[in-house]
């Protein structure tokens, strides 16, 4: 969904504008959180009915399985042909189920008065009403994974005759355009086609007059309570027929979590009003998000996983390598430094655990002026009796490296 992570960099652009001054952010602490359609065939009724009630049997049994499932097992279903596939599926089995949901409301906006249209949704984001069901979540001390199912409550479109005031800039503007002209149905991504078509019949009849288009979505990554941002690795998500987004993530942790020890982060949901104007000079659209508006959840984790450090040394290109790759209970993920100029342009690796060969599903290359840093991801292997990272050109097999 290319629109809803470019709302949500918006999102995250506001976020870190609006809370930059603060250290601990003791304030959050009290904001607490998917016809059977049979022939009829006169003379087989029972057979027809037979066929009817295996069907429906299975069509149960296949909402038990699913409902056994946790998000990460049942989002995992979808991403049969994705890298995140058998980590999904490990993190199904080790992850702590939660489920707890929260009903959620921004603190009230007490006596704020508002003359223009732009001031009145700011305020009215302080109504906002959501549901947020943290699912499952799972720690091993170097990186966190939560999945959570969201859902904003309320009517998301509002049509309002007369003037949009209070803009003073607008984000995009087509001058002596009509709503229909300047924005076609795949732009106004919130909309279906039965409410796109809702809309441009509206704005035929009403000129001036505005859509407000109500969007509201939890943040990227993760807060620590101290302020530290935990950035996102990888995430997943997948938007329900009633609405509600169902989401995973995997955050890296600061160094230093043990064993047992609890964790407490903070979610961020903060909620945008797209507004769509048209008037006799053309059609405008824009953005209004009230960062105080924003809801801050609190949820706590404990490290109930493991993650163990193997290294491991050797020659790159004739360069000095040095291979730092962590195993935890999902898979296998690192780096590999060469000491190499910028002009080398080093190839990669693949790992070979006890004879069998794994492709690298997350690789990166990055020189930080003084080495090549070669990012790696790898499936878990069943058995890890011996690892090297082998380079993918053969004639340079000399320069594997053993890790330990």
């Amino acid at each position: 969904m290319k629109q809803d992570d470019a709302y949500k960099k918006i999102i995250r652009r506001e976020m870190d504008e609006a809370f930059s001054y603060l250290d601990a952010r003791p304030s959050l602490h009290g904001a607490v959180m998917r016809r059977i359609e049979g022939e009829s065939v006169v003379k087989r009724k029972m057979s027809v009915a037979l066929v009817f009630a295996i069907v429906l049997m299975l069509a149960l049994c296949g909402m038990a399985v699913a409902a056994g499932l946790g998000l990460f097992g049942q989002l995992r279903a979808t991403k049969e042909d994705e890298t995140s596939y058998n980590r999904l599926g490990l993190l199904e089995e080790a992850a702590v189920t939660i489920g707890e949901t929260m009903h959620l409301r921004p603190a009230q906006a007490g006596d704020a008065e508002a003359d223009t249209t732009y001031d009145k949704l700011r305020i009215r984001q302080h109504d906002g009403e959501y549901e947020l069901t943290i699912d499952q979540v799972y720690c091993d001390g170097r990186k966190l994974y939560y999945s959570y199912t969201y859902k904003m409550l309320g009517d998301a479109v509002q049509m309002h005759e007369g003037e949009a005031t209070g803009f003073e800039s607008w984000m995009k503007e087509y001058p002596g355009k009509t709503f229909a002209e300047a924005f076609p149905q795949e732009s106004v991504w919130q909309l279906d086609a039965a409410q796109y078509q809702t809309a441009v019949d509206w704005f035929a009849g009403h000129t001036p007059g505005y859509m407000t288009v109500r969007y509201a979505s939890v943040g990227d990554g993760a807060d620590l309570p101290d302020g530290t941002y935990l950035n996102p690795v990888d995430n997943g998500s997948e938007l329900t027929e009633d609405g509600a987004m169902r989401a995973y993530y995997e955050v890296e942790l600061p160094e230093g979590y043990q064993a047992d020890e609890r964790i407490t982060f903070y979610l961020t949901i903060s909620e945008i009003d797209t507004v769509y104007y048209q008037d006799e000079t053309g059609a405008y659209s824009g953005l209004v998000m009230n960062r105080d508006a924003s809801v801050c959840v609190p949820v706590e984790a404990q490290v109930t996983g493991e993650s163990r450090v193997m290294t491991g040394e050797s020659t790159a290109y004739g360069y000095p390598a040095h291979a730092t790759l962590f195993v935890s209970d999902v898979d296998i993920s690192g780096s590999v430094r060469i000491e190499a100029p910028e002009d080398c342009y080093p190839e990669g690796y693949v790992l070979v655990a006890d004879g069998v060969t794994y492709r690298n599903i997350d690789e990166w290359t990055h020189f930080n002026g003084e080495a090549y840093v070669l990012g790696m991801r790898f499936d878990l292997p069943p058995t890890m009796n011996s690892l090297a990272l082998v380079p993918y050109d053969p004639d340079r097999a000399q320069e594997t490296i053993t890790l330990k």
